[in-house]
């Protein structure tokens, strides 16, 4: 379009249209001033007529709201609509540093995004036209693209809460205080190459967005670090029996092994030589359960529920499989019963939905079975980071009851835009915006000390876990890894087990 509008003859009863058309998409990309620019040329050559009309449109989008308020801040969140829960803990949040009366120093506004893209869209022009001078919000992945690429049209700071990958890339002015599932996954996979020596993964995961996402971003930077993945299974949502799929993982399914040599003609001699078909199960039985698994990776990753993850991990241990690598008792155990001094151990990994109280419940008895377990979060509300601690404690004295993840990301969001509207007093939309591209000192929030990278990412430190006889404990990711480094494997190569 702009080749176009450039070789028309502004003579041409063609030029006008073509030229309206640029602008708009020029306004839509969030490009105001170039849409402003083609606007004039277009009113200086047409005084009148819908050419004209529309250019007048264009530039009075161009120029944003009428007025500006520097001390509003909007806040989109789904009032209403299947997302309401998630908004009233963003709200509790919030209100630990902002009051949502008006009656502090910074002034809010909250608009209903209902949950909708069109909506978010919406709520953000309406509080650009009341003056807001940023959005904070939304939450959700489609109504969070929606609303930035609005806030990103009008030039107006938006520091969203959405996990919606790919967000900031919208533009300069979208900011984002909330980690993505990419990022979860590629920190947990080179922690365990770097620091856990891990060369070779299994992946176990469910069929979901978010098991088909961490699984994709987990692969890719294992690729990335110069691993590979041996071993890989996918299983249907609501599966409640994981026996089949851990042992294809580890070569012990029917089919795997019928590909032994040994097993093969084992079976074929307890086939000929025993005539009972009691006797006959009673042996082939004792053959299968005799045949060693196959384990030829280091860590196995599971993006899961922690309720799911409770039914995992047995059955993994009914495979054989030890990953109880940090427990030396376990180990002289195991050792002492299978005579092997040589064991080879599996560590497993997690993303933050393994951060629960149900997975190491002693009373369910599946707590032994994610012993030495790591994973991260993107908050702990047992952590002993003084920011966390004051803010976990205002929260218990406000709410009675302990805040989760996204009340602190929430309150760190609101938090640094006070301090910006009270510190530096941005007096334009454009200041605000630089004044958070450019944090000088880290703000120490409830989720981490945090500054904004050139791609407007928040950077902030994991949570980073791992379960010791039935408790979650923080550790610190630059020190000694709480659990041993994996041993070296044998370098031998095989393609990865997939089903």
């Amino acid at each position: 379009m702009a080749k176009l509008v450039a070789d028309l003859d502004k003579k041409s009863p063609a030029w006008a249209p073509a030229a309206l058309k640029l602008a708009r998409i020029q306004l839509h990309l969030g490009d105001r001033s170039h849409a402003r620019e083609l606007a004039a040329d277009i009113l200086s050559s047409e005084g009148s007529g819908p050419s004209a009309d529309g250019a007048r449109a264009v530039e009075r989008a161009a120029q944003g709201s009428p007025s500006l308020n520097p001390r509003l801040i909007g806040i989109v969140l789904p009032l209403t609509g299947d997302l309401k829960g998630f908004a009233d803990q963003a709200l509790n949040g919030i209100a630990l540093t902002l009051d949502l009366q008006g009656r502090g120093s910074v002034q809010v506004e909250v608009v209903d995004s209902k949950g909708e893209p069109d909506a978010a869209a919406e709520a953000v022009e309406q509080l650009a036209q009341k003056g807001a001078i940023a959005i904070l919000g939304p939450l959700g992945i489609a109504e969070g693209l929606a609303a930035a690429t609005r806030a990103q049209q009008l030039g107006i700071p938006m520091l969203s809460l959405s996990r919606a990958e790919g967000l900031t890339a919208l533009g300069e002015y979208i900011f984002r205080d909330m980690p993505t599932s990419s990022a979860q996954a590629k920190a947990v996979a080179e922690y365990a190459q770097k620091k856990l020596n891990a060369k070779r993964f299994g992946i176990l995961q469910p069929d979901s967005t978010y098991g088909d996402e961490m699984a994709r971003y987990f692969w890719d930077a294992v690729d990335s670090g110069g691993s590979e993945v041996r071993a890989f299974e996918h299983y249907p949502l609501r599966t409640t029996t994981f026996k089949p799929f851990v042992q294809h993982m580890v070569g012990r399914s029917p089919t795997d092994l019928e590909e032994r040599q040994q097993f093969s003609d084992e079976s074929e001699k307890i086939m000929k030589e025993i005539k009972d078909p009691y006797r006959r199960r009673k042996a082939l039985s004792q053959l299968r359960n005799q045949q060693a698994p196959i384990v030829d990776f280091d860590a196995m990753f599971i993006p899961d529920s922690a309720r799911t993850v409770r039914l995992i991990a047995p059955a993994i241990a009914a495979e054989d499989v030890i990953t109880t690598g940090c427990d030396t008792k376990e180990l002289e155990v195991v050792k002492r019963t299978t005579k092997n001094e040589q064991l080879r151990t599996v560590q497993l990994l997690g993303t933050s939905l393994w951060d629960s109280p149900d997975l190491v419940d002693e009373r369910s008895g599946v707590a032994r079975y994610v012993q030495c377990s790591i994973f991260v979060d993107v908050f702990f509300a047992s952590s002993e980071r003084p920011a966390t601690k004051k803010f976990v404690d205002d929260f218990n004295n406000s709410y009675k009851r302990s805040p989760g993840f996204l009340e602190a990301h929430a309150f760190d969001a609101a938090s640094i835009l006070k301090r910006l509207l009270d510190a530096s007093h941005p007096q334009s939309r454009d200041d605000l915006r630089a004044a958070l591209s450019t944090l000088g000192k880290p703000f120490e929030g409830a989720a981490g000390d945090t500054v904004f990278g050139k791609d407007r990412e928040a950077q902030k430190p994991f949570f980073w876990l791992w379960i010791n006889r039935g408790t979650i404990l923080e550790f610190d990711p630059e020190g000694p890894p709480p659990v041993p480094p994996a041993s070296p494997l044998a370098s031998a190569k095989k393609p990865a087990k997939t089903g």
